[in-house]
């Protein structure tokens, strides 16, 4: 049976792989649970579980990355080719939410901070995940994924949101947090995430 240290201090997510660019997957306590390592991909501006790819744009189709996956540049960035980048951040309803290419952060973030969650278990050595710790309001925080309809879609099937003070969905499942998977080599995930 994994228990979860949590480590309140507000540290970068970057400095938990210190660095490195990667993917993430969720991670739940029970091994069992179908959300328990499934992709996380960014698609319209927010990330979801059950879809095969990302949702890409670029205007040279011939001349950009390949797209097939979301990479992160630690938990406050993506890591992509287009000038200015794209920005991870919570919206006050507790979507985590990406901006879109070359503009700065949206009027409706929640003021908090993503943060490092070790993992101890009797089964293996202590590893890290990402959360999500709300600075508003004392003791909220934490990473969900709740059932959604992504229009365009039938494959995503759910999507994260942290627990921010204005988080108000009921039908969601709460998980330890995001697991950075694959490091990258790749120069970029994508020319834009969209």
């Amino acid at each position: 049976m994994a228990f979860v240290q949590s480590l309140l201090s507000i540290v970068s997510l970057a400095s938990v792989v210190a660095g490195t660019v990667f993917q993430t997957s969720v991670f739940t306590a029970d091994a069992d649970s179908p959300f328990n390592g499934q992709v996380v991909n960014a698609a319209g501006g927010a990330f979801y579980l059950g879809l095969p790819k990302p949702g890409t744009f670029c205007p040279d189709p011939t001349q950009c990355p390949g797209g097939t996956t979301t990479l992160f540049a630690g938990m406050n960035a993506l890591w992509v080719e287009v000038p200015g980048g794209q920005q991870v951040y919570v919206a006050e309803s507790g979507a985590i939410s990406f901006t879109i290419a070359h503009s700065l952060l949206p009027p409706d973030v929640a003021q908090g901070a993503f943060t490092n969650t070790t993992v101890v278990s009797d089964c293996a050595a202590p590893f890290n995940v990402f959360n999500w710790k709300s600075s508003e309001a004392s003791g909220t925080g934490g990473i969900l994924v709740c059932p959604v309809n992504l229009p365009g879609t039938t494959t995503a099937s759910h999507q994260i949101y942290a627990k921010s003070p204005s988080f108000s969905w009921t039908n969601c499942t709460e998980v330890i947090g995001l697991l950075p998977l694959v490091t990258s080599s790749q120069d970029f995930g994508a020319f834009e995430y969209a």
